[in-house]
């Protein structure tokens, strides 16, 4: 795992399989530009503060994100995100604890807090997947419009 410095964020996700998505999200972060991992981090449910989920290492089911820097320009920085598992709020928490990127995606209200943006900066921007009758593959894209200008 790379070390997170604290600043600003946004990234992509894809989910590979038989259904593919594709995230763009800003975080508060900036990262130095390289590839890693998230792993190791067992997700279950916050029983006493719902709908939060929690980092439980003894109940929890584990949990890996893949991630990439792509661009950064000192405050902000854009990064690829691919969940390898589907874990409720996995990205949200892989980004926000301190075992992970260790800063929440701007705007998330339950992992971090609002913003001035107005809304969390997570947004689909990509899926694919089979069509449920026919079997057809599927690409769906919709760009997120976060930059870093």
């Amino acid at each position: 795992n790379r070390v997170v410095s604290p600043s600003a964020l946004s990234g992509e996700l894809t989910i590979p399989s038989s259904k593919s998505m594709s995230h763009r999200m800003v975080i508060a972060a900036a990262l130095a530009e390289g590839e890693s991992k998230i792993e190791n981090l067992s997700l279950s449910a916050d029983i006493t503060d719902r709908p939060r989920q929690c980092v439980d290492f003894d109940h929890g089911k584990p949990s890996l994100t893949d991630f990439s820097i792509t661009a950064t320009d000192g405050h902000h920085t854009l990064v690829s995100l691919w969940p390898r598992t589907g874990r409720t709020h996995q990205l949200r928490l892989h980004c926000a604890h301190r075992l992970g990127l260790g800063t929440p995606i701007v705007g998330d209200p339950l992992y971090g807090r609002t913003s001035q943006a107005g809304r969390m900066m997570l947004h689909a921007a990509e899926i694919s997947l089979h069509h449920p009758v026919t079997g057809a593959p599927l690409h769906f894209l919709s760009p997120s419009g976060f930059s870093l200008k």
